[in-house]
């Protein structure tokens, strides 16, 4: 089976907000080109375009960088255009802590069922020296919650960092996907052989991200390097018999488990209006 073009699949919004001088850029930037740049004009919102390949589709990706809290005076457009948000505090500033607090409430009022495509993340862990913001307060938020958590730091951590938007990424393309089911019917034996193929995958999850020195890393068992230009999520899709007879949470949960820990290193083309 062949997934129809769906127009409001093909892109995926992911917004970073977040106190002034919490990481926000240095984050994006980091995931999206593997560099770490310590100064930004913060004066201005940024936003960035990756092009890429996901199960044999082309997605844009729209990363925006927020700047400061004026966005909280009016925040429905902002989070009602996201597919997913990045909510960012320093570790090393309890106060920054607090808005994430209250960001978080935000979304939760005005998209309640977002959670899964919610990342918190505490930056700065290489300034632990600092630490204003203990661990276990955090993890109890995004507990609170219901949204994935990540300490880490822009400048050290760019496994983790690319392990975490990446799952993120894959989580806002479930949600996308769930919306709308639509199958165009395709020759038995390719699905037979698709089928074949995807059974001699182990999908584990649940993995440590695994450094590697020749390349980046692969998380949840299933994050694969590439060399080419693209990355690729391949998920076994259901026969169109399957789709009518499954209910459907249980073929968001089954698309879950079995594209949440599979991708490749995002690369390809990109550009930034700054």
């Amino acid at each position: 089976m062949k997934m129809k073009e769906h127009k409001d699949f093909d892109n995926i919004h992911i917004a970073l907000a977040g106190a002034k001088n919490c990481g926000k850029s240095a984050l994006a930037v980091r995931y999206l080109t593997k560099r770490f740049i310590g100064e930004y004009d913060s004066h201005k919102d940024d936003i960035w375009h990756r092009s890429m390949t996901v199960a044999d589709r082309e997605v844009r990706v729209s990363l925006k960088d927020t700047t400061g809290t004026s966005w909280l005076k009016t925040p429905a457009p902002l989070i009602s255009w996201t597919t997913a948000i990045v909510v960012v505090y320093s570790i090393t500033d309890r106060n920054s802590f607090a808005l994430a607090r209250h960001i978080l409430e935000i979304i939760d009022k005005i998209k309640p069922l977002s959670s899964r495509c919610t990342l918190l993340i505490g930056n700065k862990c290489d300034l632990m020296h600092l630490r204003q913001v203990p661990k276990s307060d955090a993890k109890k938020l995004a507990d609170d919650f219901g949204v994935h958590f990540l300490e880490c730091s822009a400048a050290e951590n760019y496994d983790d960092i690319f392990s975490s938007f990446t799952r993120l990424l894959v989580e806002a393309m479930i949600a996308q996907s769930a919306k709308k089911h639509s199958w165009d019917d395709q020759n038995a034996d390719d699905v037979k052989q698709n089928e074949n193929r995807l059974r001699k995958r182990s999908l584990s999850t649940g993995q440590a991200p695994s450094k590697d020195s020749n390349n980046n890393t692969s998380f949840l068992g299933g994050l694969r390097e590439k060399k080419d230009s693209m990355i690729k999520i391949d998920e076994r899709i259901p026969s169109p018999v399957e789709q009518r007879d499954t209910p459907a949470p249980q073929r968001k949960q089954s698309l879950r488990r079995k594209i949440s820990g599979i991708g490749s290193k995002l690369v390809g083309s990109g550009q930034s209006n700054r």
